[in-house]
């Protein structure tokens, strides 16, 4: 099952932890994962440094921002076909 529409960013977290994702990647031999949770498009500007700023350093987490203006509506919408 996939839960279309959970209630914020939080409940990914839960989601993924409730489904034993997490561990199955560690037994694969998984060592990194980036988890992108943003519609604004700008904030991929950040990927590549803080990825590489991230494993250089072995850092267990890495968070990064994107300046916007107060009540500034920043996000997309797509469709997969």
């Amino acid at each position: 099952n996939i839960l279309c529409k959970p209630h914020g960013h939080g409940d990914v977290h839960s989601l993924l932890a409730q489904s034993g994702l997490p561990k199955k990647w560690l037994d694969r031999g998984l060592k990194r994962v980036f988890f992108f949770q943003d519609t604004n498009a700008f904030a991929l500007r950040t990927l590549l440094p803080a990825l590489g700023s991230a494993a250089s350093r072995n850092l267990d987490v890495c968070s990064t921002c994107v300046e916007r203006r107060a009540g500034e509506a920043m996000g997309a919408l797509c469709l997969l076909k």
